[in-house]
């Protein structure tokens, strides 16, 4: 599976010149993780495909604290699917509401 590194790296890696041991660090530092239930998709949270990009997804939901590098569970009864968040946007009309890029970690 290839990814385009400007669709699995923040939006402002290539921007502000950020060093790829500076990538490495933020990946091994602990990580949440937040679940969600998959029949709650389209109620509690919005989880879309990328159309643009294998693996890679778009997810609003609201809650604080959640940050880069956190996971993201979704589970049913019978699979769980993990995802990482590459990036996060919180709406500033809206303290807990946010948008987030997540890459796929299981299919």
């Amino acid at each position: 599976m290839k990814f385009d590194l400007h669709e699995i790296l923040p939006l402002n890696f290539f921007r502000n010149k950020t060093s790829l041991a500076d990538v490495k660090s933020r990946a091994i530092r602990s990580f949440k993780i937040h679940t969600y239930f998959e029949v709650d998709n389209g109620k509690e949270f919005f989880l879309e495909p990328r159309k643009d990009s294998f693996g890679l997804y778009t997810m609003t939901s609201q809650g604080f604290n959640v940050k880069p590098n956190d996971r993201i569970l979704i589970q049913d009864r019978t699979k769980r699917r993990f995802f990482e968040i590459c990036e996060i946007q919180y709406y500033n009309d809206l303290s807990d509401v946010w948008i987030a890029r997540l890459i796929a970690l299981t299919a």
